[in-house]
């Protein structure tokens, strides 16, 4: 379960990292996107700061958290890749809370949008508001058991 958890929101924080920086670059290149809504809600999943307190802050500390988490999915990727590293240590108390809250979270919002899709019924609107907690734990989550495996392996006193 801990696994699990923990690899959707790594799933979810790299692949909003991947869309708002490829994104970015082909726009940086002059290529033309249209707007799609469910890929703006996903680059959601890559910032700290939830859409709606964005305005509140000032656009470099939006920035700059989200430069640091594009380096925190890069080192994580680079470190089940070259090292082979999994699920850290570090994925546990508050962090593994917020995941546990995140990832199911998630899980049932997609499971209940795709319930009115094939049935044809609803608008989606409770699913996005099953998919809320998500938008804040996920992110979180993450972002302290990254932050918090930079410090190294906990010594073990004897």
């Amino acid at each position: 379960m801990r696994n699990f958890c923990y690899w959707v929101c790594f799933a979810l924080v790299a692949l909003a990292c991947a869309l708002t920086y490829g994104t970015w670059l082909m726009s940086t290149l002059g290529i033309a996107l249209p707007f799609v809504t469910s890929f703006y809600l996903l680059s959601s999943f890559g910032s700290l700061v939830p859409q709606m307190l964005a305005p509140l802050l000032p656009r470099f500390v939006i920035v700059g958290l989200s430069l640091i988490m594009l380096v925190l999915v890069l080192r994580r990727t680079w470190l089940l890749v070259a090292k082979r590293q999994g699920v850290p240590q570090s994925f546990a108390g508050i962090a593994k809370a917020l995941g546990y809250i995140g990832a199911w979270s998630f899980i049932l919002a997609l499971a209940l949008l795709l319930l009115s899709v094939v049935l044809r019924a609803g608008s989606g609107v409770p699913a996005g508001m099953l998919a809320l907690p998500a938008l804040v734990c996920v992110p979180w989550a993450f972002f302290l058991s990254e932050v918090t495996s930079l410090r190294g392996p906990k010594s073990s006193a004897v």
